[in-house]
């Protein structure tokens, strides 16, 4: 690499289309645009012997650098803020669906049990400072077309300890838990939820969940739309 200075031009972002590199060795442009200081490096250029020793500059580089940092960063980080969905915020996975029998004691006892382990319970943003102390969705069930079959609603998730964003790097997760419902075949209230049943005898179905709404630490809430 070359140790000769390096010339220095002061442009704008017009003037940049003015640079001739088969001219001007090496150059470094400097422009400014709103609160933006932008600068572009192009190096002594090389002859490459696998193009005819056609002359290739290597290395070059663009530097992109905020003027005020730490102001841009809140401002972008406001504005992201404001846009947030409980779904953006927390992500619940649920999986192993299973169905099973229980023994009925009496007539008017439940027959049957609807199971689903959730895990990986975690914050999705980097944004949101404040904590989530608890979190209410819906587990739902679909088939392989993603066509809903039957909608478990309203469940509430109560963490131990605050669901923080990931901006330190290290993210926590919830304590994983089984969900599960009991239900009477015959009733009209289950219909839906033995429908379903019957068709994942027969074909593949998928189980996610549908965040609705997160309270945080100090107790406000977010809502889904």
């Amino acid at each position: 690499m070359s140790n000769d200075p390096v010339d220095i031009l002061f442009a704008s972002k017009e003037d940049i289309n003015k640079v001739d590199s088969s001219r001007i060795p090496q150059k470094t442009v400097f422009w400014h645009k709103e609160n933006f200081d932008l600068s572009f490096h192009l190096p002594f250029p090389e002859k490459e012997p696998h193009l005819d020793s056609a002359l290739v500059y290597n290395f070059a580089y663009i530097n992109y650098k905020t003027v005020d940092y730490d102001n841009e960063i809140s401002r972008i980080r406001d504005s992201i803020k404001k846009t947030l969905t409980p779904k953006d915020i927390i992500n619940i996975r649920a999986r192993n669906p299973e169905w099973s029998t229980l023994k009925k004691q009496s007539y008017s006892d439940y027959d049957s049990k609807f199971e689903v382990e959730l895990d990986n319970i975690k914050r999705k943003d980097f944004e949101e400072e404040r904590g989530v102390s608890s979190v209410r969705f819906d587990i739902v069930i679909s088939d392989s077309f993603n066509k809903e079959l039957y909608r478990i609603k309203d469940i509430t998730y109560e963490s131990n300890e605050p669901l923080m964003n990931g901006s330190s790097g290290l993210i926590k997760y919830g304590t994983p838990i089984i969900s599960f419902t009991k239900y009477r075949k015959t009733s009209n209230d289950a219909k839906g939820l033995e429908d379903a049943r019957i068709y994942a005898s027969q074909n593949k179905i998928k189980v996610n969940t549908d965040i609705k709404a997160v309270v945080f630490t100090e107790g406000s809430v977010l809502k889904s739309n």
